[in-house]
């Protein structure tokens, strides 16, 4: 995969990322501020909210103006080095996540699960590494040793 390929699914990715996080975050703002007793927290809450909504039509217009609307559907890989590369890149995203969530929770039973998880994670990021960088000179040795005539 080219450069240019590796940016545009890190564009989906962090697009994907980022709206799931909006969205998810609308709904909490929806719950929270019914729950509010206090009229200056709910004001607050609500402002939250719209500003979320307004990050959502930003990213959901930025995603139109980028062309990456077919961000859902899945793409066609070439071969396995490739699709190593891919799911390689989702698992580092993947690892960031669970980083941020141990550094912000508090809790340590919740941290200790998370670094647990985190370094399955981490397992298989070296896995695929080890994979690529064992496969990516295949078909070039293939060539020397059975070479096309």
């Amino acid at each position: 995969m080219n450069t240019e390929n590796s940016q545009i699914l890190l564009s989906i990715l962090a697009f994907k990322t980022l709206m799931e996080y909006e969205k998810s975050m609308v709904s909490k703002y929806f719950e929270y501020k019914k729950r509010a007793a206090l009229s200056d927290v709910r004001d607050l809450i609500i402002k939250m909210e719209r500003d979320s909504y307004g990050r959502l039509k930003k990213l959901n217009d930025a995603v139109k103006k980028l062309n990456l609307e077919k961000m859902n559907q899945p793409i066609n890989t070439l071969d396995d080095i490739e699709v190593l590369k891919e799911l390689r890149m989702y698992l580092a995203a993947g690892y960031g996540i669970y980083n941020d969530y141990i550094i912000t929770i508090n809790n340590p039973y919740a941290r200790d699960i998370f670094k647990e998880l985190r370094e399955g994670i981490l397992e298989y990021i070296t896995s695929a590494e080890a994979y690529i960088t064992r496969y990516k000179n295949l078909p070039q040795i293939q060539q020397e040793i059975y070479p096309i005539k």
